[in-house]
């Protein structure tokens, strides 16, 4: 009869009933030294549950720490867009693209707070 068996009769008192009546206790007292063995290397290993998880908040917290504002500047634009609106307005006014004199007119534009890209035509204007 292995440990571990043993282990686990002890737990329904099965392995208890039968060693009372062989009234041989050698295999009770294997099984408490593997208990023993076990709680010991349990509280040896204790420390270094609280060393990991100590490294592992430091590691997060600095990653969170250098994270963060790298997410927030992909997220936002850089630069104010009050400069190129002055241009625009000093370059085109009040023109619309409706009032083009050619017939076809396209501008490609890219939207960078939604990521996506627009087109403008004189037809979808109007």
């Amino acid at each position: 009869m292995n440990i571990s068996k043993k282990l686990k009769d002890m737990d329904h008192g099965e392995f208890l009933k039968k060693q009372i009546e062989k009234g041989s206790f050698d295999d009770l007292e294997e099984a408490e030294d593997e208990v023993n063995r076990q709680e010991n290397e349990y509280h040896e290993n204790k420390g270094k549950k609280w060393i990991f998880m100590i490294v592992g908040f430091f590691l997060i917290g600095i990653a969170g720490f250098f994270l963060t504002p790298s997410l927030y500047n992909l997220s936002n634009s850089s630069y104010d867009r009050s400069g190129i609106e002055s241009i625009c307005d000093e370059l085109f006014g009040t023109v619309k693209i409706e009032d083009a004199l050619t017939k076809e007119v396209v501008i490609i534009a890219y939207e960078y707070n939604t990521h996506e890209p627009r087109v403008f035509s004189k037809f979808s204007a109007a």
